[in-house]
């Protein structure tokens, strides 16, 4: 048996972030065409005619440069039983750190003590509960619930989210990716590494059968002091009770290098005074190891993070992209090539596609045509009734076909994606495919505005023949590239005046 461990996969997650870094990772959107059942979409297929299609489909990329690793999100709820950290169980699942909003402070906190199972009553854990050190050593020290209307939990805390990041990443459960919180690489260096110390020993815990509220487990030894026999040193503990409530060892001094620990005395005895049997306290009480580097050390890997999330802001402005339509898919895309008329996309010489990597902020591979003509345009009456109706159709159940034609033969075909437009003048924006409708005589689209060229346009009602004075051709060379990451969603409506926000959840 064989087991791809969560550091594995936090490695991963890491080299992908690495990836974006270099500034060769897009976003793509596309799809203008309805789903047959819209808020239903075809699942994504991994196969070669799938990515085709997407590029048949794509009208915008957009490189990514926001990203963050994320956890899910779980805020403090009152009455919820949280999993307290242990060195031996598997979190994967389990809610072992919640979120709180402590004085507008984006905190996470790790459940070190849930005070025998019991579920929360008291509150989140707040900076102000730290019962050693101050505010600016939050890191080092917990936020203790163990008043006498407390709730008995021990809480490590372990970052503190910039709002910046907060703002770009932190999602709720409403949201259709579901709730995620940012955990920034940041948080593994300066004071958390400064401050974690490997082998220190937060909490001891008790076995079963033997609980907390057990005043005959602990008959004799109330204010008496627990050391450990490790290879560690100067670990001190005092059992104490909440006040009408559990029974609890409070940590004196946490020591240090503990990572192999072979019994426990409580003043001075391995046996317990006074129950039968002489049972051992390495029988009723477990130590709970550190991590390896110590708590906090490493905010990324001891939450168990295996998932980046990347955010790119669709502004009304982004040139190129449709200001008013629909999109209904979303991806990832590495590497495309820049757009040129001189090479052909499909050779490779020395291993390499021949032309140049695109490098900008954004592009398209769409082309541009603006039309001049004629006047009756769909049988509409004016070309500005022509141009409604395409407005009113563009995104339908029927995709309006354009065909680049000579005056001999077709040269080119394929769809429109988006409209602009107004009484006089309208600029189509059209993606062409190889091979559309199976037609071998059909070839490279022409970018001459030469008059022998016109558009052949087939809408959902109508057919008619247009003029076109200008071209304006692609940045992005389609079919260029690796598709990396590929969704299909319901769809997303571009409104004038408003900025759609992407996030996209990667797990490793």
């Amino acid at each position: 048996m064989a087991l791809i461990t969560n550091k594995h996969k936090l490695e991963l997650a890491k080299a992908y972030s690495d990836l974006i870094s270099t500034g060769d990772v897009y976003l793509y959107v596309g799809g203008i065409s309805p789903w047959t059942t819209e808020a239903s979409p075809p699942t994504p297929i991994d196969k070669d005619a799938d990515d085709i299609s997407i590029w048949n489909n794509m009208v915008f990329c957009k490189k990514v440069t926001n990203k963050s690793f994320v956890v899910p999100r779980y805020d403090y709820t009152a009455g919820t039983q949280y999993e307290e950290y242990s060195h031996d169980t598997d979190f994967a699942g389990l809610k072992f750190y919640i979120y709180s909003d402590d004085n507008s402070n984006h905190n996470i906190w790790k459940c070190i003590s849930n005070n025998g199972g019991e579920a929360n009553t008291a509150g989140k854990p707040t900076v102000t509960n730290i019962i050693q050190g101050g505010t600016a050593n939050k890191r080092q020290y917990v936020s203790e619930n163990l008043a006498a209307d407390d709730d008995g939990y021990i809480w490590k805390h372990m970052t503190t989210i910039s709002t910046t990041d907060y703002d770009n990443f932190a999602t709720i459960t409403s949201d259709s990716i579901g709730a995620w919180l940012p955990i920034s690489i940041s948080d593994i260096i300066e004071d958390n590494r400064e401050k974690a110390v490997p082998g220190e020993v937060y909490h001891i815990a008790i076995k079963s059968p033997y609980t907390l509220d057990s005043s005959a487990t602990w008959s004799g030894v109330l204010g008496k002091k627990v050391t450990l026999i490790g290879d560690g040193s100067d670990f001190e503990g005092i059992i104490y009770r909440i006040p009408s409530g559990n029974y609890y060892i409070q940590i004196v001094n946490k020591g240090s290098g503990y990572f192999n620990i072979d019994g426990i005395q409580v003043d001075g005895l391995s046996t317990h005074p006074t129950l039968s049997g002489s049972i051992a306290w390495s029988d009723i009480l477990k130590p709970i190891v550190s991590p390896i580097r110590g708590h906090s050390y490493d905010a990324v890997e001891e939450l168990h993070t295996t998932r980046l999330m990347v955010t790119v802001d669709l502004a009304e402005s982004e040139t190129g992209l449709m200001s008013e339509n629909q999109f209904r898919q979303v991806g990832l895309i590495y590497r495309p090539y820049a757009y040129s008329s001189g090479f052909d996309d499909y050779t490779y010489a020395n291993k390499e596609a021949l032309g140049t990597k695109f490098i900008n902020a954004s592009g398209i591979p769409l082309y541009k045509f603006t039309l001049n003509g004629p006047a009756d345009l769909f049988g509409q009456g004016s070309f500005s009734a022509g141009m409604t109706e395409f407005n009113n159709n563009v995104g339908g159940t029927t995709d309006f076909i354009v065909t680049q034609r000579n005056a001999s033969a077709d040269v080119a075909k394929g769809k429109v994606v988006e409209v602009v437009g107004d009484g006089t003048s309208g600029d189509i924006y059209v993606t062409f495919e190889n091979g559309y409708n199976e037609n071998s005589t059909y070839s490279t689209i022409t970018t001459s505005d030469n008059s022998d060229y016109t558009l052949l346009i087939t809408g959902p009602t109508a057919t008619d023949t247009a003029e076109y004075n200008a071209v304006v051709v692609p940045t992005v060379k389609q079919y260029t590239g690796s598709i990396l990451y590929k969704a299909n969603i319901p769809p997303i409506t571009r409104q004038s005046s408003s900025i759609q926000k992407l996030r996209l959840v990667l797990e490793f």
